[in-house]
């Protein structure tokens, strides 16, 4: 089965963070499926349909890192730009997501 692992956390403030727990999720399913992981703080929206279309994937999955910001000074919610990446790849594949 090929899957596809798409991190998208883009936040970069104080500074970018690698997806570890991706990382992880790949290295445990590797053996026995095609893996590949899109970084959505190295890639864009035209460049995750390509990474789409060309890998063909089985399966997709998002990783989430933070929902919110947790600063009740100027709280700020996440949920909206994973919703927006979930429905990209909705437009790229017809695979279960």
């Amino acid at each position: 089965m090929r899957v596809l692992l798409i991190s998208g956390n883009t936040l970069i403030r104080p500074y970018p963070v690698y997806p570890l727990g991706l990382d992880y999720v790949a290295g445990a399913i590797r053996d026995a499926h095609a893996v590949r992981i899109v970084d959505m703080n190295r890639t864009d929206r035209a460049g995750l349909a390509a990474e789409i279309e060309a890998f063909a994937p089985d399966v997709v999955g998002i990783s989430i890192r933070n929902v919110d910001n947790t600063d009740l000074t100027a709280p700020e919610g996440y949920l909206s730009i994973y919703a927006d990446l979930a429905a990209a790849v909705r437009d790229a594949t017809a695979a279960p997501l």
